[in-house]
């Protein structure tokens, strides 16, 4: 990880993943595009939009008289400032197409797929990530420390992934929202006050996590995630209700049948290869852990063959809440919104009750740092109520 005294060198550049796993796109621009493969620079060719790109038969069709090569990644880059298209948002920078990494001998070449990768400058990126993150009416306060907030997650997730694959952070929950080009000047504004700003611990840029509501009572990193640390500012110091006008502050109770819930958990557990997936039936689950402020942070399972079974609260939500995309298991009914909720069986049923907030509840509380804005509390007084410890520095 960087730290504050070795500053980066400059505003680096972000990849992100807008697009996964599909079969072609459609790119607009109100100038021709450059479009050229990657590891040919020779092969650059001047074309007019809209743009359809597609994989077929083991070549990268353009509509060109020059197709490109299948292992080729596809660069498309604007002539100007203009933003590029795709689909129904404006992206500033430029365009990548990865092909997806695949057994040939299983695949027909004429159904390959490949992800769709934005390269932009961070400052460029961030404006669409507080356009898709926060409400347009929110005060600026909350809009400041989301922006630093962001930045901070935006360069964790740079340096530790950079290396490794072709892409930095998803444009969903997965990593952070993001809409590309933003639409309120509240976004822009609020990046460009504070430019190159992070949060550090021990010299060190944290992942400044955030989630909409953590219903009054925060999680740790390594509780939510499993992470093999806790970084001492992802720690929640105290309880509070700064969140409590979000509608999610507090939630439930629902039901869902066992029977119902059982398969739905093991076939979470069968689709990434956890050993839940044997689970048989439930007869028993109660909350086996919380963390210092009484927040669950870990739920057992015991079935039929009084086999136990132990998920921290961030995986059983995800289980509870599965469905699968063969719509072999349906969505349920009620979701979890998070893993802070009592839960008992009752004849058939499981029952959610006492529910509260939304999200895994690590760091910043969106609609709790809007609470303290609208409270008087500055910028650096929220980020020192969510990430105690934490110092904001300037990475470049």
């Amino acid at each position: 990880m960087t730290t504050a005294e070795q500053k980066l060198p400059g505003e680096p550049n972000i990849r992100v993943r807008i697009q996964r796993g599909v079969g072609q796109v459609t790119l607009t621009s109100p100038t021709k595009v450059q479009v050229y493969a990657l590891d040919a620079p020779a092969s650059k060719q001047l074309l007019s939009t809209p743009l359809t790109l597609r994989l077929s038969a083991g070549q990268w069709l353009t509509g060109s008289p020059q197709p490109l090569s299948r292992n080729s990644i596809v660069v498309i880059d604007p002539l100007g400032p203009a933003p590029l298209g795709v689909d129904k948002h404006r992206y500033p920078g430029a365009i990548r197409l990865v092909p997806q990494t695949r057994d040939q001998k299983n695949i027909d070449p004429a159904h390959d797929r490949f992800d769709v990768i934005n390269h932009v400058r961070l400052e460029a990126y961030l404006p669409g990530v507080l356009d898709r993150e926060l409400y347009d009416h929110w005060q600026p306060s909350a809009y400041l420390a989301q922006a630093i907030a962001a930045r901070s997650y935006a360069i964790s997730r740079i340096i530790d992934f950079g290396p490794g694959r072709h892409f930095d952070v998803e444009n969903n929950q997965t990593s952070q929202a993001y809409v590309g080009l933003a639409s309120t000047a509240i976004c822009n504004r609020s990046v460009a006050d504070t430019m190159g700003l992070v949060l550090t611990w021990n010299n060190q840029v944290i992942p400044a996590y955030y989630s909409s509501t953590c219903g009054g009572v925060g999680s740790s990193d390594e509780d939510a995630f499993g992470t093999a640390s806790s970084i001492a500012p992802l720690r929640p110091a105290r309880t509070h209700s700064y969140c409590a006008n979000s509608r999610y502050f507090d939630w439930g109770p629902f039901r869902q049948k066992r029977s119902v819930l059982a398969r739905r958990i093991a076939a979470w557990g069968q689709s990434r290869g956890y050993s839940i997936a044997n689970l048989d039936g439930i007869v028993y689950i109660r909350i086996s852990k919380t963390n210092h402020l009484g927040r669950p942070v870990e739920f057992e399972i015991t079935d039929r063959q009084a086999k136990s079974y132990r998920l921290g609260g961030e995986n059983f939500r995800y289980a509870c809440n599965y469905s699968s995309s063969d719509r072999k298991i349906d969505p349920p009914d009620n979701r979890l919104y998070s893993s802070f909720v009592d839960v008992k069986i009752d004849n058939d049923d499981v029952v959610f009750a006492n529910g509260h907030g939304f999200g895994h509840g690590v760091g910043l509380c969106q609609f709790g740092s809007e609470g303290m804005a609208r409270a008087g509390f500055s910028p650096m007084q929220i980020l020192a109520e969510y990430y105690p410890g934490a110092s904001v520095d300037r990475a470049y």
